[in-house]
């Protein structure tokens, strides 16, 4: 929910393994519980329906129009950014290193005896308020 008083959501467009619809992000205007925007993804920023997209993040700007929603990811190692002002998104890839993947080193987890790998990539997300590195 932002400062506008709107809630966003993204719909995967998936029901258990099946893709249902295309994946989007939808906007509800909280004082009257209506649908006032709709924008699909494209699906190659979603990895033709691959991606599993949790985590949105929006960023509110001067106005309610100046909004970016990042969405992270976790199974292709990406993020999604939206700007609802210019209604367009792109996504950000790892092209080097791993900065969206898993950590090699902290993979390992091990929970009541039983061990694995964990192998998401970006999942909890925030941001730090303006100016937050200034000071």
């Amino acid at each position: 929910i932002d400062e506008c008083n709107r809630l966003w959501a993204v719909d995967v467009g998936r029901l258990q393994d099946k893709t249902i619809c295309p994946t989007k992000i939808m906007i509800f205007d909280l004082a009257t519980d209506r649908l006032i925007h709709k924008y699909i993804i494209p699906e190659d920023q979603t990895l033709y329906g691959k991606a599993s997209l949790v985590t949105p993040i929006v960023e509110l700007g001067d106005t309610c129009q100046d909004v970016y929603l990042y969405i992270a990811d976790v199974s292709g190692n990406g993020i999604v950014i939206y700007n609802l002002r210019q209604d367009r998104s792109w996504r950000l890839n790892n092209t080097r290193g791993n900065a969206f993947g898993p950590d090699p080193d902290g993979m390992n987890i091990t929970i009541a005896g039983e061990s694995f790998d964990l192998t998401d990539g970006t999942l909890g997300m925030s941001l730090s308020p303006p100016g937050f590195f200034k000071s």
